[in-house]
């Protein structure tokens, strides 16, 4: 049972170790970049702009952002979360007055 954990957190090290070598591939195509919002350094995301899905895995969502690097914009996690909410209500219910107040409250909410 102990060797099928130590293994395990082998593996674990491994895929952790991939995706940080492939979260820097993905830093060194977009340069020093911040979140467009409030231009935080921290837990950047790179939000499609179009809405199209693209690959999960990670090696996959690389070659992707290659080839479409101009779609995609930088933004923090908490960010990236709203404008994902905010685009979910539209969806629900159609309203440029709604839209306008929640962009207002990204904004200007502190950081």
């Amino acid at each position: 049972m102990m060797i099928a954990n130590e293994g395990r957190k082998e593996l674990l090290l491994k895929r952790k170790d991939y995706l940080i070598k492939i979260n820097n591939k993905i830093a060194e195509l977009f340069g020093e970049v911040g979140c467009i919002i409030c231009d935080s350094h921290k837990n950047l995301d790179f939000h499609e702009i179009h809405g199209k899905k693209h690959p999960k895995s990670p090696i996959r969502k690389y070659e992707y952002m290659l080839k479409h690097k101009k779609d995609f914009l930088p933004l923090c996690s908490r960010h990236h979360y709203l404008i994902h909410r905010i685009a979910k209500r539209i969806k629900k219910e159609p309203n440029p007055e709604l839209l306008f107040e929640l962009i207002q409250k990204i904004i200007y909410q502190k950081t």
